[in-house]
């Protein structure tokens, strides 16, 4: 990925969908933006850990987040 289209955080769920043993994302101070991405969109059944503090978010984080399998938000 390259210049603005890297720091586009739905770019980056995009991503990790295709990694479906994936179980922890750290992606906290990546100067991330926009919004979150409809839950229909995601699928993060084995993450366990996903890091996205201080990041440039444009939205509230979405009820979805929360009620992963097993989800440790930071």
């Amino acid at each position: 990925m390259q210049g603005k289209q890297e720091r586009s955080f739905s770019r980056w769920v995009e991503v990790a969908n295709k990694l479906p043993s994936l179980t922890e994302l750290h992606l906290g101070g990546c100067s991330l933006f926009g919004s979150f991405p409809s839950p229909s969109f995601v699928n993060f059944t084995s993450l366990a850990v996903i890091a996205i503090n201080f990041n440039d978010f444009n939205s509230k984080f979405p009820e979805w987040l929360f009620k992963c399998q097993q989800p440790c938000i930071h």
